[in-house]
């Protein structure tokens, strides 16, 4: 499971220290939970393309998605934490003017 970020009129994605702009980014969640809180932390791997993610080849730094662990809700159902984790990061960069779509890559 990965996300797709795709740059929408002012939501950018610009290679960190550089004025490339890409139209979209493969993005790889990791996400850990603590039992002392009461979120997940969910980091974020950007890569350039599907080959990139799959081979795990040149993660890139995109200027505009933050680096640092972001905290997510655990889920209320018995659904998978890994979803929900997508789905909270769905919501973040959707509010922030980007398409997002959770994808299965083989």
């Amino acid at each position: 499971m990965s996300l797709i970020i795709t740059a929408q009129n002012e939501a950018k994605l610009t290679i960190k220290d550089t004025s490339i702009e890409l139209p979209n980014v493969f993005v790889r969640l990791t996400v850990s939970m603590p039992g002392e809180k009461p979120n997940m932390l969910v980091d974020l791997l950007c890569f350039q393309n599907k080959e990139a993610q799959k081979g795990n080849i040149g993660p890139i730094f995109i200027s505009e998605i933050k680096l640092d662990s972001c905290e997510c809700a655990y889920p209320k159902d018995n659904s998978s934490e890994l979803l929900a984790a997508h789905e909270a990061i769905v919501d973040i960069y959707t509010e922030l003017g980007y398409d997002v779509e959770i994808v299965d890559l083989p």
